[in-house]
């Protein structure tokens, strides 16, 4: 990812990235020599960053990588546009696990609930600046969402904090060349539907919250072990409290969203 932006802003995240790997390499060896640990190789075989994603122009030149996962090739992918415009969604039942599920269907090649994994990225912008009261501490806030798991068929998205809020209202207000020079690090590279996008994205933030779209968890009752109860909705919210999301794939370019 990233080119030759001008402020340089592609360039000093390649070098974070780098910096990582190497502190994490560093971290292992020294783990090795002190634990007796099995040694440890990270081999950075594909790497398309600043200058060498960059066309000339000043303009990446791929904006996203493919995996073959028969080959374990790697190359050059985007998402048409007509997939990038358009997600279906329908209503169906499933045999999930030996027992049939009622399940929400949807049919892109971004993968499952677009908006509101694009909520994600807003709200921890929005909410996790000092504008709401949260229990996580800086670095919780910070990590990056672990959304699949090699062992595992399903794609989650984890419970997060969004409401209604001014931010996103403002936004909306702006015509479409001030929202993509507010919005966008790199206003002059996007894609032609960024701004409908993200505009998409403020809409359905402030149509729901995230009290709506996630479940919360069911506990047992301190005084019949036997009786669950549910809290219901209310205005305090903890991530740890509430269920992900949970969407397993059907067919080529299929989600069903599992209850």
């Amino acid at each position: 990812g990233g080119y030759n932006d001008n402020d340089g802003t592609s360039h000093e995240i390649t070098q974070g990235v780098l910096r990582a790997l190497s502190n994490i390499s560093d971290g292992y060896i020294n783990r090795q020599h002190h634990q007796q640990q099995p040694r440890l190789q990270m081999i950075l075989q594909t790497c398309a960053v600043s200058s060498s994603n960059d066309n000339g122009s000043g303009c990446p030149i791929g904006r996203g990588l493919a995996l073959d996962v028969s080959s374990g090739k790697v190359y050059l992918a985007e998402v048409s546009g007509e997939e990038d415009d358009v997600e279906s969604s329908s209503s169906s039942s499933l045999l999930l696990d030996n027992s049939t599920t009622a399940v929400t269907t949807s049919t892109s090649a971004k993968g499952p609930d677009c908006l509101l994994r694009q909520a994600r990225l807003w709200a921890s912008f929005i909410f996790n600046n000092g504008e709401n009261d949260s229990n996580d501490d800086d670095d919780n806030k910070r990590r990056l969402q672990v959304i699949h798991h090699p062992n595992d068929e399903y794609l989650y998205i984890s419970p997060f904090y969004f409401a209604s809020h001014p931010f996103p209202h403002r936004m909306l207000a702006l015509n479409d060349a001030l929202l993509l020079q507010y919005t966008s690090s790199s206003p002059e590279v996007e894609k032609d539907n960024f701004v409908r996008c993200v505009r998409e994205t403020f809409r359905y933030m402030n149509g729901t919250s995230c009290f709506h779209v996630f479940k919360k968890k069911k506990v047992m009752n301190e005084d019949d072990d036997d009786d669950e109860k549910d809290y219901g909705l209310d205005d305090w919210w903890d991530d740890e409290d509430y269920l992900p999301r949970r969407y397993r794939r059907v067919g080529l370019n299929g989600w069903a969203a599992v209850a």
